[in-house]
């Protein structure tokens, strides 16, 4: 039997190590900032991702998905400071890591942002003929002992208290490469991105706004698990297409302390095949504020079979 464990950890916003210059401040990361210091610094600290980090490390996962919003005003020091986390935790073979929307907060140069992430978002997969290296380095696609790992770019520059995402046509293009070629293999297909693939709210400004066109791609293209982050919760939906039901787990922000323990958490997935057959466990890792440590709970579902 085949087995492969994943542990998915989203939204940790990594405490801003170094103060702004003041001219980097002379844009929308003014508001980013304020908001920082008011809020977001009092909740998400070291002492939890320092836990994080311990207990990643001694979960012993096969491999680490990380579905964004690792830093808050995409300042280049923070891109530095997430990766330095990074390599804390594993190397960058069992590392996957998609972009949110605080990763794009405002549009920055390739060489000044996710260059500093470029082992964890390259494809392995040699196929020229669908995957080239560029400043755009989305989808990408890796597989790991027949699980395809495939990330896509939802983070775009949005205005001021907006925080959409876009997949964009040339993306989907790719998209639609990949699938092809998965198509005629017969491995467990997870798809990766930071905001989820159903709408939030009636104008859906936090949400996708291209989600209509991810959706018809995979109604004509199956796999077998979405994974994202963005809500600060959890979050299991099902998308039913033509073929298939896709589960979608969501997760809260895993560096996130207050009162509410449950709050604070992170999905673990066993992934097995047998008798040439692919099924999954859940796990959540939920941290427990009194003994500043993580315990799991196994996320009871209908049985899915893939």
């Amino acid at each position: 039997m085949l087995k492969y464990s994943i542990s998915h950890i989203s939204d940790l916003h990594l405490p801003i190590k170094k103060k702004p210059k003041y001219k980097e401040l002379f844009n929308k990361r003014i508001i980013g900032f304020i908001n920082w210091h008011l809020n977001r610094k009092n909740i998400h600290n070291d002492n939890i991702i320092k836990d994080l980090i311990n207990d990643l490390k001694k979960q012993g996962s096969d491999h680490l998905i990380v579905s964004g919003d690792l830093v808050n005003l995409s300042l280049e020091d923070e891109y530095i400071n997430a990766s330095k986390i990074l390599k804390k935790i594993s190397i960058p073979e069992n590392i996957s890591v998609v972009p949110g929307n605080h990763d794009c907060y405002i549009q920055m140069d390739f060489d000044k942002s996710i260059i500093h992430w470029k082992d964890y978002i390259k494809t392995d997969v040699v196929l020229s003929k669908y995957f080239k290296m560029k400043k755009n380095t989305f989808p990408y696609l890796k597989v790991r002992n027949e699980i395809a790992l495939i990330g896509l770019s939802t983070a775009i520059p949005t205005l001021p208290f907006m925080c959409y995402g876009k997949i964009g046509k040339d993306q989907l293009r790719k998209l639609e490469d990949i699938f092809i070629y998965l198509s005629k293999k017969n491995y467990f297909k997870i798809l990766i991105l930071h905001h989820p693939i159903h709408k939030i709210g009636p104008f859906n400004y936090k949400g996708l706004l291209d989600n209509d066109k991810l959706i018809k791609l995979l109604d004509d293209y199956n796999i077998e698990l979405l994974l994202h982050g963005h809500l600060h919760k959890d979050s299991i939906t099902y998308l039913k297409t033509k073929n298939s039901i896709i589960p979608c787990f969501g997760i809260p922000s895993s560096s996130k302390v207050n009162k509410k323990a449950k709050q604070t958490s992170y999905n673990k997935y066993e992934i097995y095949k047998m008798n040439d057959e692919w099924n999954f466990n859940v796990y959540r890792r939920i941290y427990k504020n009194d003994i500043n440590e993580f315990t799991q709970e196994k996320i009871e579902l209908n049985e899915i079979k893939i």
